[in-house]
């Protein structure tokens, strides 16, 4: 049977990268550590420019945060890149800079 529900309200915290150095010194800071001497946000140097990583607690893996995303911490301290369109779609903004 299929059960249908409303998804709750939440506030959740979150900061763009956008490819900078002190962006991405802000989010490392800022996100959770994803194991022993491991940040839970990564940076590097690819063939297309930076780029960067979030690790992702609950899947256990790190997953592409492309620039103009947002990482976001959850509502159980789980930290995950939105892109804007999904943004949009999924939140009004609250507070702080936009």
């Amino acid at each position: 049977m299929i059960e249908t529900y409303r998804k709750k309200l939440v506030v959740v915290d979150m900061i763009l990268w956008d490819g900078t150095d002190r962006a991405a010194a802000e989010i490392a800071e800022w996100v959770a550590v994803a194991g022993p001497g491991e940040p839970g946000f990564r940076t590097a140097e690819g063939a297309e420019g930076v780029y960067a990583e979030v690790w992702a607690e609950q899947e256990e893996c790190w997953v592409d945060c492309p620039v103009g995303h947002r990482v976001v911490r959850g509502t159980v301290g789980e930290y995950y890149p939105i892109s804007a369109e999904a943004l949009a779609q999924s939140y009004d903004y609250v507070g702080g800079v936009a």
